[in-house]
């Protein structure tokens, strides 16, 4: 099912019987048809013995949250790095779209949206620090370039990196 994609066999026999025949056929004329005829042999057999629908109805939904858990985990621990949608979705191990969909589902906003927030967020924590140079807190949030930091602070958080850090209080 959706919600429990690995099939566990409870008797592996089918399993053997399938081997052997696909061993058994695949020299034969029309081998590779006869091959095909056997995995659409051990799919019925899968889908006979999954349990009924009723009792497939009572299944958890698939695991929406942990995604989400495990891509904010992505997100905290390499926010500082060079970190895009597509490296989040590999670690989490989910197609980009559709972890950007859930994020949109569960946050109101893409995974890119999300993650940039996120580091801005930082960013503004960081400019608190006097001793840190704009630049400092660029690279410390994954903008190895000040320049582009600045413009995407500024897109976010209507001020620019500068200003804010003077009035933090009356701004995003």
């Amino acid at each position: 099912t959706a919600a429990s994609p690995v099939y566990t066999a409870a008797d592996v026999s089918p399993l053997e019987r399938f081997y052997a025949a696909m061993l058994e056929v695949r020299e034969l004329p029309g081998g590779d048809l006869l091959v095909q005829a056997e995995v659409y042999r051990l799919l019925a057999a899968l889908v006979a013995s999954a349990p009924p629908q009723s009792a497939r109805a009572n299944t958890p939904p698939p695991a929406r949250e942990a995604h989400l858990s495990k891509a904010a985990a992505v997100i905290e621990n390499g926010y500082s790095r060079k970190l895009g949608a597509e490296d989040i979705a590999r670690a989490v191990g989910l197609d980009r779209t559709y972890l950007s969909s859930l994020f949109k589902n569960a946050y109101g906003v893409p995974l890119q949206t999300f993650l940039l927030q996120y580091r801005m967020r930082r960013a503004r924590e960081l400019l608190r620090n006097p001793s840190l140079s704009v630049s400092d807190v660029a690279r410390s949030v994954g903008y190895p370039d000040p320049f582009l930091f600045s413009k995407m602070f500024k897109r976010v958080c209507d001020v620019s990196p500068s200003a804010y850090r003077d009035n933090p209080d009356s701004t995003a």
